[in-house]
């Protein structure tokens, strides 16, 4: 037996250095990555709630390993605790008596998941997590097993450490709770040595020790002022956020939460397939059946994480929100593999009892061989589709492209303020990491309400924003853009205020204080983004690399500010109309190819297209991805009556799409001519 087990473990390990280890990202990820790539390699803290264990033990490793670049060591530790993560999942089926096969292609199959996979080869925080949880539920059943106290001081050691890193775990305390009310010798012997178990608990929590040590110590920036007592406690609970919430602004939407829980089994059946879902309801059926106290122990954690998407309330027709949404899926399909083995298993159990009963061994040998190519199939689809991907996360400069397209600022002294995950952690990667853009400031508002970020940027920046005097309130944002324009910066924004007067800069806006000065850079305006438009190249996605959300999400960033300058110029150019629509069409054809699956893009060619009386190939393109574009709008339909009426000169067609806008518009006081 040891033999095979063995045989069982080289594979896993062999598994994961090929597909995994062999496939770390050698550049820049997006999201929360991206500061995580810096705060491994600065023993620097995260957004809230920190992630101290995270950034010492990855900080360690980005010192200590060899032959990898500064991304792959910063990736490393998503690796490293996967691999954990699955010798303790394939011991704990051992365990449960689950066969050595199924327990091994459970493992490969958990691991081959694209959002278990993408989150292995980038840095993120949900395997070292998950790591822990998976000690906590082993250390549990080994309690129960052996007795020994040793697994006591591992449960409560990785619970305190739990608390230092991920606050998820919280939602897996009531299987906890559970499993302990139905031992009660094992809660006796808790309480018996209530003072120890508590002490590692305390030991593991202690770890957010490292938050105020690294701020005095490094400098580094200190999102909540973790060197008082109230800023401490503000970053252990997220309190800017809400704890449990997606983030600040999360709605109270009872229909977004539920479209939540139905998006939930969108991905499940993208990723575990029809067959995996199978498993899994059949797992569950079995388990209930065949062990109530084992059920309701893997259910409770199984309810619990999808009550968090529940509560958390994700906007997830946003691609960015989506794009996050996708990576708690970690602790979702994690709850759920345990089911995903358990029907397996009683699958296999059951073509056993067809054995038995048969006296046709053959009937036997057909079922197990259906059976395992069945299996086999499952784990080979997900190789074939998420490999490809993977591979390309591996190789794709597009953050690192697009962070330095955002970098590109004029020489002299600039204030940037920025929203939104990308933007922030990008820039603060590649002026920290590499010095770009060092006579620039980036910032969000959420800076200018907190004395302690104030005093971080003046200590800190190369060039100092000028604050009023008393800087211990909130700083106005409109008076500290008025007071440093006047003092000589350039300001930018990645979105315009409702204030001033705002020009499209490249990726980002340029203020002006009032329309004069506005009116006297608005040619120099028009020629730096023209310049800038035929200047760069965009990465064009294939349908399989447009499951990468955030690559999606870098798509609709583009496409956005691409159609608003073309917006700008068309609203603010003195050029002929014959002019004006060659530049249109010369910027819109350049990058058509790679928005020929964006909505936003299409939507606006169409727009463009109507306007100029255009009957391209690419405004027939665009027609033909809006007709079959599930989401449009009453607008959508009046270009396309439009486009149908104008270019194909299919009047039937036309009026179909009209009466579709006449009915969502709920409006019959338009006509087609009128419109026109």
């Amino acid at each position: 037996m040891k033999k095979i087990y063995s045989f069982f473990i080289f594979f896993i390990f062999l598994f994961y250095y090929f597909f995994v280890f062999k496939n770390l990202s050698k550049h820049i990820f997006a999201g929360d990555s991206a500061e995580y790539a810096t705060i491994l390699t600065n023993w620097g803290i995260a957004h809230p709630p920190g992630y101290p264990l995270f950034s010492f033990i990855g900080n360690i490793f980005f010192r200590t390993l060899p032959f990898l670049n500064s991304y792959q060591k910063t990736s490393f530790i998503s690796f490293f605790f996967l691999v954990s993560t699955a010798i303790l999942l394939f011991n704990f089926f051992i365990q449960l008596r689950i066969n050595i096969l199924i327990t091994f292609s459970t493992v490969i199959f958990f691991s081959t998941l694209l959002p278990i996979w993408i989150y292995a080869i980038v840095p993120e925080v949900f395997s070292l997590a998950i790591f822990l949880i998976m000690l906590q539920i082993y250390s549990l059943f080994k309690l129960e097993e052996t007795k020994k106290n040793i697994w006591i001081i591992i449960f409560f050691f990785s619970l305190g450490l739990s608390f230092a890193h991920h606050h998820l775990f919280l939602f897996y305390l009531p299987s906890y709770f559970y499993f302990l009310m139905k031992n009660k010798n094992i809660l006796k012997i808790i309480k018996r040595k209530f003072k120890k178990n508590l002490f590692f608990l305390i030991l593991g929590c202690s770890i957010y020790l490292y938050v105020p040590l690294t701020i005095y110590l490094n400098k580094v920036i200190d999102y909540e002022n973790g060197l008082t007592v109230e800023g401490f406690f503000r970053l252990i609970t997220r309190a800017g956020y809400g704890t449990f919430k997606a983030h600040a602004y999360a709605s109270n939407d009872f229909f977004n939460r539920l479209y939540d829980i139905f998006s939930l089994f969108i991905f499940y059946l993208h990723d575990f397939k029809p067959l995996g879902i199978f498993f899994i309801f059949f797992g569950l059926v079995s388990i209930f059946y065949k062990n109530r106290s084992l059920f309701w122990f893997f259910f409770l954690s199984y309810l619990s994480i999808v009550f968090f998407f529940f509560y958390a309330n994700f906007s997830v027709e946003n691609s960015f929100v989506l794009a996050t949404y996708e990576r708690f899926l970690y602790f979702f399909y994690f709850s759920s593999i345990f089911f995903f083995a358990f029907g397996i298993q009683k699958i296999f159990t059951f073509i056993k009892k067809i054995e038995l009963l048969s006296n046709k061994k053959i009937i036997s040998l057909g079922a197990y061989f259906c059976f395992s190519i069945l299996l086999a199939n499952l784990i080979y689809i997900n190789i074939k589709k998420n490999l490809p991907i993977v591979k390309f996360i591996k190789e794709t400069t597009a953050f690192e492209d697009y962070a330095k397209y955002l970098m590109e600022l004029p020489s002299q002294k600039t204030i940037v303020f920025l929203h939104g995950d990308n933007n922030v952690f990008l820039t603060r990667h590649f002026q920290e990491k590499y010095n770009l853009s060092k006579q620039s400031i980036f910032l969000t508002p959420y800076f200018l309400e907190k004395p302690h970020l104030k005093k971080w940027l003046l200590e800190n920046s190369s060039v100092k924003p000028l604050f009023p005097e008393d800087s211990s309130g909130i700083t106005n944002l409109e008076e500290f853009i008025k007071k440093n324009y006047q003092k000589n910066f350039l300001i930018f924004s990645d979105k315009p205020y409702s204030f001033g007067e705002w020009s499209p800069y490249q990726l980002l806006w340029k203020y002006y204080p009032n329309e004069n000065e506005w009116e006297k850079d608005l040619e120099k305006t028009i020629k730096i983004n023209y310049d800038f438009l035929k200047k760069i190249n965009l990465l064009k996605l294939s349908e399989k690399e447009r499951n990468i959300i955030f690559l999606k999400n870098l798509e609709d960033v583009y496409a956005e500010k691409i159609t608003n300058f073309i917006d700008f110029y068309i609203l603010n150019t003195k050029n002929d109309n014959n002019t004006v629509k060659r530049i249109v069409f010369q910027i819109l054809d350049k990058f058509f190819d790679n928005f020929s699956f964006n909505y936003p893009f299409n939507r606006k060619y169409l727009t463009y297209s109507m306007k100029y009386n255009q009957c391209t190939l690419n405004a027939q393109k665009s027609a033909q991805f809006l007709e079959n574009y599930l989401g449009k709008n009453s607008k959508d339909f009046l270009l396309l009556a439009g486009y149908f009426n104008d270019c194909e000169k299919n009047k039937k067609k036309s009026e179909i799409f009209f009466n579709q806008f006449l009915k969502l518009e709920k409006d019959n006081n338009y006509s087609l001519e009128k419109i026109r």
